[in-house]
């Protein structure tokens, strides 16, 4: 018993659920009547860290700020119920917010203010209605939702006419026991559907612009234990060998598709199950892994957690200029990335403060801002980019349309705000690469300790000496060859004297 007189061992699931959306509302209450007290919450209540080469969690400025956090109450729609995905339709400026719980799609702009509420369907006549939807994407043929409950996908316009319907996908590659249940899915620029359905473990169950199915795509790998596969295979009876570990690919937890078509796919597992490289995949048209991974460690998230089972990943978002940012639910925090894998800075964390997560299930970009869903407070956090993130990412994106100059002012700015940046220099280091300055570029990987950035800036370096120096490496060759070719005519014609003098002699 604790001094409380609770029994907190002994407490049911539910009942902690709801003593923290008490203490959740009473916190909220106290900021919003309390003066003074919004000063106090405008303040971060995490601490921005991120990884140097040493794998050391090093403090860092904030690169977000939170913005606020919105309920179904302040949009005059009464609360979310489980809402549970998100998605920023960049052409129109609209988002669109799936409540669940309330079968419900719910229109915002992208200042997340009300548009509108879809609730009731027009069915080719017929009224019709949601059954708990998980998923949401939208583009120039409508608005496509995964009505997981009602075991099809919609394809529906903004007034709640329905343009298309697919129900389960006619193929015997889904077994029969396994209900047909859309959860997340992603539209690429062909009409093709690419669905995570669950139960299905086979990888995206990829369909074609009328809802047949053509394919499955980017399984997980499965990973093996070499001493419980041994034991299975030759030292375990059947009846053994049935309750041991089946090693089956894992179902993808997230989805999200870039402006080039490619697939962005997060696992819902920890390092300790031997997933963790593969934690974040990118996938191409046929199905293969090409994210890039040239930071200091893997796209995993936390390396280190107090249980060792690292972070639990459940959604991601790619922004307009490579970058991405993935969602770890465990531990309430968004790592973001760069085109090559490099950590951009991680912000958030598991509480009751403003700008903190219970729950996250989903998140997307709104313009600069990243919009997070938190399942178990039934709210929306909008976090906006700061003075320092805002020049990362603009010395990132720059980077990426090969403006080199302007990244580097932007670098300098991120130097600025913190002196010790690892990314900054890795940064600076890439831009002096390209522009072929390859010795201040190992200048700079060096105070990054950045191997394999330095290792490629030295070779380019050592193959430009040997390019501009190739007449005189070759003169000089050359020379060196005649003078040993002489050196030896004249040993064996000194050796054919000798031996002539000894046969004389004899």
């Amino acid at each position: 018993m604790s001094n409380d007189g609770v029994d907190h061992e002994g407490v049911d699931h539910l009942l902690k659920r709801n003593i923290k959306a008490v203490l959740f509302a009473i916190v909220s209450l106290v900021i919003t009547v309390c003066p003074g007290m919004q000063d106090l919450a405008a303040h971060e209540p995490w601490r921005s860290y991120i990884y140097d080469s040493w794998l050391n969690p090093v403090p860092v400025p904030d690169s977000f700020a939170t913005h606020m956090v919105l309920r179904g109450q302040d949009l005059g729609i009464g609360p979310f119920s489980n809402p549970s995905d998100i998605f920023y339709h960049a052409p129109t400026g609209e988002v669109f917010l799936v409540d669940t719980g309330n079968s419900r799609i719910v229109m915002l702009n992208g200042k997340m203010e009300l548009i509108k509420v879809i609730t009731e369907l027009d069915n080719n006549g017929v009224t019709d209605s949601f059954n708990q939807p998980l998923g949401v994407f939208v583009n120039d043929t409508g608005i496509f939702v995964a009505d997981t409950q009602n075991s099809r996908i919609l394809i529906i316009d903004r007034d709640g006419n329905v343009l298309n319907e697919f129900t389960r996908p006619d193929t015997e590659l889904i077994p029969g026991n396994i209900t047909w249940q859309p959860r997340r899915l992603a539209v690429d620029s062909s009409g093709r559907i690419y669905v995570i359905a669950v139960g299905v473990n086979l990888g995206l169950v990829e369909l074609d612009s009328q809802g047949n199915f053509r394919n499955f795509k980017g399984a997980n790998r499965v990973s093996y234990d070499l001493g419980e596969y041994i034991l299975r295979r030759y030292f375990s009876t059947a009846e053994q060998r049935a309750r041991m570990t089946q090693y089956v690919p894992t179902e993808y937890s997230g989805l999200a598709m870039d402006n080039e078509n490619f697939i962005y796919v997060t696992t819902n597992v920890g390092l300790s199950t031997g997933f963790g490289a593969d934690a974040v995949r990118r996938l191409n048209a046929r199905g293969d892994d090409i994210l890039r991974r040239l930071g200091y460690f893997d796209v995993i998230g936390d390396i280190y957690t107090r249980d060792g089972a690292g972070s639990s990943l459940v959604d991601i978002a790619v922004d307009k200029n490579g970058v991405y940012s993935v969602l770890d639910r465990s531990n309430g925090r968004i790592f973001t990335y760069d085109h090559d894998g490099n950590l951009l800075d991680i912000f958030g964390g598991i509480g009751f403060r403003m700008g903190l997560l219970q729950s996250p299930v989903a998140m997307d970009y709104v313009e600069d801002n990243i919009v997070v869903i938190d399942n178990f407070m039934q709210n929306i956090t909008v976090y906006r980019p700061t003075a320092y993130g805002l020049a990362v990412r603009q010395a990132t994106y720059l980077y990426y349309l090969g403006d080199y100059e302007g990244s580097a002012e932007n670098w300098q700015v991120v130097l600025d705000h913190n002196a010790n940046s690892d990314l900054a220099y890795v940064g600076l280091g890439r831009v002096y690469m390209h522009n072929r300055d390859f010795v201040r570029a190992m200048e700079y990987f060096r105070f990054a300790n950045a191997h394999a950035y330095y290792s490629t800036a030295f070779g380019r370096y050592r193959r430009v000496l040997m390019q501009e120096n190739f007449p005189i490496i070759a003169s000089v060759a050359i020379v060196i060859g005649i003078l040993i070719f002489v050196l030896l005519k004249i040993r064996a014609r000194r050796l054919g004297k000798e031996t002539e003098v000894a046969y004389d002699a004899n």
